[in-house]
C-alpha cells in the first residue's frame, strides 16, 4: 500500500474501521499522505450500494455445485449487509439511508478461535480444506438420532442438525470437527440476517467477510442456510 500510494502521488488516504482509529498516526507516517477517515458503516453502506448497482462481477452465488455470477433484480430494495469482521454487524441498506439493525459477538475472531482449537489448522485454506472433506453427521446430533425411525414421519430431513458437536469425542476427525464447525458459523450468522430481513421486509442479504468466507465450501454453506431458513419463514 505505501508502495501504491507513493507511486500514484496519492494526496489523501481514506481509512475506516477500528484500526483507523487504533493505527491512525502510524498509517500516515507509513503512507506519508494525510488520512481521511470514513465511518465505518456509512462506507459499507456506500459500498453495497455501489456494487449490486454494477454489472455482475465480483457478486457470485452458488448455483449446485458451481459458483455463477449473480445481478439482482431490483438493487434499490431493502437488503440486509451480514458483515462478519471480528463480530458481527448487520445493517439495513436503502437507496440513500442504512442502520445497523443487529449484530453478534459471534463472528470471524469466535470462529477462527474455535477452528485453532478443535482442528489444530494454523490458516484458512487448511481450515476449508479440512472442511470440505469432513462429514458434521459424525459429530452433530441430526434430528434422526433424536427421534430414530419417526423422523420421516415428521416430515424432516434426517440429516437436519439438532445440535452442534454434541457428538464430539477425543476420537472425532478434524475433518468431521471442521465440517461441524462451518456449519454452526455459517447457521448462525444466516439466521441472525435472515431474521432481520424477515423484520425490514428485505428482498435481498449479502454477506461481507474479512476472513475468506468467499471461499465456495463455505458460501454454499450460508447459501443452504439461508435457502433452509427462507422455506421456513
Amino acid at each position: 500500500i505505501c508502495d501504491w500510494a507513493a507511486a500514484n502521488s496519492i494526496r489523501i488516504v481514506g481509512v475506516t474501521g477500528g484500526g483507523a482509529k487504533k493505527y491512525q498516526r502510524l498509517l500516515a507516517d507509513k503512507l506519508g499522505a494525510p488520512l481521511g477517515e470514513v465511518d465505518e458503516m456509512s462506507s459499507l453502506a456506500a459500498g453495497l450500494r455501489a456494487m449490486i448497482g454494477m454489472e455482475p462481477g465480483p457478486l457470485q452465488t452458488p448455483h449446485g455445485d458451481q459458483m455463477v455470477e449473480f445481478k439482482p433484480e431490483v438493487p434499490t430494495q431493502t437488503a440486509i449487509l451480514t458483515v462478519v469482521g471480528t463480530g458481527t454487524s448487520i445493517l439495513s441498506v436503502e437507496d440513500g439511508s442504512h442502520a445497523r439493525v443487529s449484530g453478534s459477538c459471534y463472528g470471524g475472531g469466535t470462529h477462527w478461535a474455535l477452528a485453532r482449537m478443535l482442528t489444530g489448522c494454523e490458516t484458512h485454506e487448511e481450515f476449508s480444506e479440512l472442511a470440505a472433506r469432513g462429514d458434521q453427521c459424525q459429530v452433530d446430533v441430526t434430528v434422526e438420532d433424536i427421534y430414530g425411525e419417526a423422523t420421516r414421519e415428521l416430515g424432516l430431513p434426517p440429516d437436519l442438525i439438532a445440535s452442534s458437536l454434541a457428538k464430539m469425542d477425543p476420537d472425532s476427525s478434524r475433518e468431521d470437527l471442521a465440517s461441524s464447525l462451518l456449519f454452526l458459523s455459517a447457521w448462525t450468522v444466516s439466521q441472525l440476517a435472515c431474521n432481520e430481513a424477515v423484520t425490514h421486509g428485505a428482498s435481498e442479504v449479502y454477506f461481507l467477510s474479512l476472513i475468506h468466507i468467499s471461499e465456495p465450501t463455505r458460501l454454499l454453506s450460508i447459501s443452504y442456510a439461508v435457502f433452509c431458513l427462507k422455506k421456513k419463514k
